[in-house]
């Protein structure tokens, strides 16, 4: 059962670093969602409440408080308080919350972790672990960890459960093999993986959505500092020698801030400083995606090219340390170009004088 897990969590991961490099995933957020059209890629949807009754062709990953699924998928990955599925068609499904129902659903496997589980299909595969998990319907093998189990249908399979599970069966349940194991910790480790991918995710998505509104934002208002980045040298030299001045000003402005705060004096300018620099440091990694849009994209509308290179930052971030490390370099070159960002950048018009035209004197000598 480990071995199943360990490739499970294999799984997720070739799911989380691969697919983005084919297709340009669509990104919707809002508090309360209705989705009937048909998406042709990868699909990242946050809320509240979310109704999904969408086509996607690729993998959706749904993230909420009440989440009403139905529709159909590739693969699925979903975490929320409360999930509804019904009528529901995708490869294989991967669910966390704290009550998931699931009913009519065309599936070959379901991953499931909650409190309660209700699951009313007829399944390949199940996997769950919960407090309780009732399955009604028909299903080839089935592997719970749970505190109780209700069974109400036909397992041909192998049943795999803890020991401690008590197992409710109804009228006519039939249970082909059974067989159970010490404890119910061999199935958490991939449901916390599984939790944990998904709120990254979701996390990842609501910075990107973020971080794209700032930055339209800022390149609406600071038409003179995109004009600054983009006659910024971008030699490695110039951009190392940002890189040095925003590693200083990491480390320096800080210290200063907090002795100013600490002096009595200038207490009011320290606390100032301290929250202009906890804005600069999120608007610095904008900035630095700025400026390769302005490099990289030259003949492309700034807004275009600034999404363009924020979901390539965005994809790279999910690769481990490599991704850490890209940001934190962004980081310190975005502080190094704030300068060249928002300094005042003033044309002074040079005025010629034109010369007095020369008086002719009209009048003849006379003689």
């Amino acid at each position: 059962m480990k071995r199943l897990y360990l490739g499970l969590i294999a799984l997720i991961s070739l799911f989380i670093l691969t697919p983005s490099a084919f297709a340009l995933p669509n990104f919707i957020a809002d508090n309360n969602l209705t989705l009937n059209q048909d998406y042709n890629d990868n699909t990242f949807i946050a809320g509240n409440v979310i109704s999904v009754n969408s086509y996607i062709n690729g993998l959706s990953f749904i993230a909420g408080n009440t989440v009403n699924l139905n529709g159909e998928a590739d693969y699925s990955f979903v975490a929320a308080n409360t999930i509804t599925i019904k009528d529901y068609t995708a490869k294989d499904l991967f669910a966390a919350g704290n009550n998931i129902a699931i009913k009519d659903v065309n599936l070959r496997s379901i991953y499931a972790s909650a409190n309660t589980i209700d699951i009313n299909a007829s399944l390949q595969n199940v996997y769950a672990a919960g407090e309780t998990v009732t399955l009604t319907g028909e299903f080839d093998n089935v592997e719970i960890g749970a505190n109780k189990l209700v069974v109400d249908g036909k397992i041909t399979g192998k049943l795999k459960v803890n020991k401690s599970c008590e197992i409710e069966t109804k009228e006519n349940t039939i249970i082909n093999d059974k067989e159970e194991y010490e404890d119910k910790m061999d199935v958490e480790p991939a449901v916390i993986i599984l939790g944990l991918t998904v709120f990254t995710i979701v996390a990842k998505l609501i910075a990107f959505v973020n971080a794209l509104i700032v930055g339209i934002v800022i390149i609406a208002l600071c038409k003179n500092g995109v004009k600054n980045l983009n006659d910024t040298n971008g030699s490695a030299s110039n951009t190392v020698i940002k890189a040095l001045i925003g590693f200083g000003l990491l480390f320096g402005v800080p210290v200063i801030s907090i002795i100013l705060a600490c002096t009595g004096i200038f207490t009011a300018l320290g606390v100032i400083s301290l929250i202009l620099y906890a804005v600069a440091l999120y608007v610095s990694t904008i900035i630095t995606s700025i400026f390769i849009a302005t490099k990289l994209f030259k003949n492309t509308n700034v807004y275009l090219s600034y999404t363009l290179v924020l979901i390539i930052v965005t994809i790279i971030g999910f690769v481990p340390i490599i991704g850490s490390l890209i940001k934190f370099i962004m980081l310190i070159i975005g502080l190094g170009l704030m300068l060249d960002f928002f300094k005042a950048r003033v044309e002074i018009k040079e005025v010629k004088v034109e010369d007095k035209p020369k008086k002719v004197n009209t009048k003849k000598k006379e003689k």
